[in-house]
């Protein structure tokens, strides 16, 4: 549900460097809607790619993320699922 929450306009606002920093640094009891998803590690690897890797609640493998700067906007470039999640979508179609 994160993947296909990350494609709606609210979470667009979000999915940038500085929104997940916040997400990690934001108390729990006052952002609910952070409770399913917790930042592992965030870095940049150069100044227009940033990698994060997050942990959603009850799954066993981390969800990480590339987005990249293009122009002055940041876009998710790619997304690299957990192999049981690949495997239950593929089951789904």
């Amino acid at each position: 549900s994160f993947v296909r929450g990350i494609a709606s306009n609210a979470e667009d606002q979000q999915v940038t460097p500085e929104g997940l920093v916040h997400m990690s640094q934001a108390d729990a009891g006052a952002h609910a809607h952070h409770d399913t998803a917790r930042v592992n590690w965030a870095f940049f690897s150069d100044p227009t790619d940033f990698l994060v890797s997050l942990q959603v609640a009850g799954q066993p493998g981390p969800i990480k993320l590339r987005m990249q700067l293009t122009g002055a906007n940041w876009q998710v470039t790619r997304v690299s699922l957990p192999p049981h999640l690949l495997q239950e979508a593929n089951a789904r179609t």
